[in-house]
């Protein structure tokens, strides 16, 4: 499929032109990127997400540090751009120390050079040696020394000090065999990423939410009503478990709002959520499947005033297990 290149073009112009902002994430993550010397590529695998997400992230505004809701505004961000939060945050707190030690009053600044030289010129009629012109200079680079540490010191983000994430396991069915303790839950693809991320924590007071990236060409339109799939059609593959489905749309798909619904054999909805394509080239949304009985189902993609188009889907648990 053809990639929506000037609708990307123009969101990576616009993140580009918020590098300067300071109340935008473009801002955070320039800041960051230059400091640790990363590429884009690096940057996107140290906060763990996939690089056509970095974007979206650069795109946000940056929260605010002095808010007294700055713990519920990174939560809402890393949930939107599906980062972990205390890597998030981790993030924003380095860059506040970049920016506070950049910060050091020009005042200060002038008074400890002014002191240096009247140390000198008091030493330079007296004709001291130059052992004593030596130990000022020490002096000097001794005081320097210690207030760079104390403008750069790195400590560990107060939200990953203040709330720790157990892991979240799931339940194994009998005969089959248990994860280690310290094992964590991989997210869920449908296809294969070319860089591999590091497993996300998640929180035991969340859910865990499994990421699926699904190209609709790849599966058949089933316009017939009554059964969920078609005999033998190649089925989307989908875990009873919050999903976040990133959705590549056929080639004729046009731009607005989808309705997509999860529909079994007699035509009930058993899971449904609205979003917006833009440029018709691809899809996001989040589908609730907790609860979802597994067998065999519809996922149905609805454009106000045009036919829907159904596709062959599977809810399975097996499907969550040999991810893991």
């Amino acid at each position: 499929m053809k990639t929506d290149e000037p609708s990307m073009q123009l969101l990576t112009a616009l993140a580009q032109r918020l590098r300067s902002d300071p109340q935008f994430m473009a801002q955070v993550l320039a800041v960051y990127q230059r400091e640790e010397q990363l590429d884009d590529a690096a940057l996107a695998r140290s906060l763990g997400t996939a690089p056509e997400m970095m974007t979206r992230l650069a795109l946000c505004r940056r929260p605010d540090a002095h808010a007294p809701d700055f713990t519920e505004q990174v939560r809402a961000l890393a949930d939107y751009t599906l980062i972990d939060e205390a890597r998030l945050a981790r993030v924003l707190q380095r860059v506040d120390q970049l920016a506070e030690a950049d910060a050091l009053p020009h005042s200060f600044r002038a008074r400890l050079l002014a002191g240096v030289r009247t140390a000198l010129a008091a030493l330079a009629p007296a004709r001291v040696s130059w052992l004593a012109g030596a130990v000022c200079l020490v002096f000097f680079a001794v005081t320097g020394v210690l207030l760079w540490r104390v403008y750069h010191r790195t400590s560990a983000p107060n939200i990953a000090q203040q709330r720790p994430q157990p892991t979240a396991t799931l339940p194994v069915p009998a005969g089959q065999r248990s994860p280690a303790p310290n094992d964590t839950t991989a997210p869920h693809r449908s296809e294969p990423v070319a860089s591999a991320s590091p497993p996300r924590r998640v929180s035991a007071s969340r859910p865990a939410t499994v990421i699926a990236k699904i190209d609709l060409e790849d599966y058949p339109v089933l316009r017939e009503a009554g059964a969920a799939g078609g005999e033998g059609a190649k089925a989307i593959q989908l875990a009873p478990a919050r999903a976040r489905l990133l959705l590549r749309l056929p080639e004729s798909s046009a731009s607005g709002w989808y309705r997509m619904s999860v529909v079994d054999e007699s035509g009930r909805t058993v899971a449904t959520t609205r979003a917006r394509s833009v440029g018709g080239q691809r899809l996001s949304a989040s589908l609730d499947l907790r609860g979802v009985a597994e067998k065999s189902y519809r996922l149905r993609l609805a454009r106000a005033g045009e036919a829907p188009d159904d596709y062959p889907l599977s809810i399975s648990r097996s499907k969550m297990l040999r991810e893991k």
